[in-house]
């Protein structure tokens, strides 16, 4: 059952940075965005000063009558059609977040799925493998997983006395309890 549960605390670490990552992009792609916007309003800011100033270089005794008239339509025109852009740009960007955020967001769960699918059908051929010998030995490998805390035990083999050579492979000795512990006394 441990390695089950560790399996799924590592897919779920995994997860958390694979949403740390998606943020980081998702801030990069907003401030860009942003970027751009605001280079959309200073250009149409420029145009409508270039406008203006063409106008009044043109103007004639005819024309200064009208450009009262000329001058606030023009500015109105030129603020309806800076707020059409705003609302397009600002559209757009928001279409462009949303499809990033849910491009991130399912490729991330889909690494996750398939990731967490693979460990865990690694988990489950190994423990398959060590019930192999039938009913009897299964239930004796669930007794000895229950009777023994494997992080504690490997802790020991931290030690330098506790660490040998056996056969070219490095052994550690570890508490290996092979019966139920004693029912807590009461006092």
């Amino acid at each position: 059952m441990a390695p089950l549960v560790e399996a799924l605390a590592r897919t779920v670490v995994y997860l958390g940075q694979q949403r740390s990552a998606l943020a980081l992009t998702a801030e990069d792609v907003t401030g860009r965005l942003g970027g751009l916007l605001l280079d959309g309003r200073e250009f149409a800011d420029a145009e409508a000063d270039r406008f203006r100033a063409e106008c009044q270089a043109a103007e004639a005794e005819t024309v200064r009558r009208l450009s009262t008239v000329l001058a606030d339509t023009a500015e109105r025109a030129l603020t309806d059609r800076v707020r059409a852009l705003d609302r397009r740009t600002a559209v757009l960007v928001g279409l462009a977040v949303a499809g990033a955020l849910i491009l991130g967001i399912s490729g991330g769960w889909w690494a996750g799925d398939r990731s967490a699918r693979a460990e865990i059908t690694t988990i489950e051929d190994s423990v398959r493998a060590a019930f192999r010998e039938g009913p009897g030995a299964a239930a004796l490998w669930t007794d000895l997983m229950r009777w023994n805390d494997p992080k504690a035990a490997l802790a020991t083999c931290r030690e330098a006395g506790e660490i040998l050579i056996q056969g070219g492979r490095r052994a550690c000795r570890i508490p290996f309890w092979i019966e139920r512990p004693p029912p807590a006394q009461r006092m």
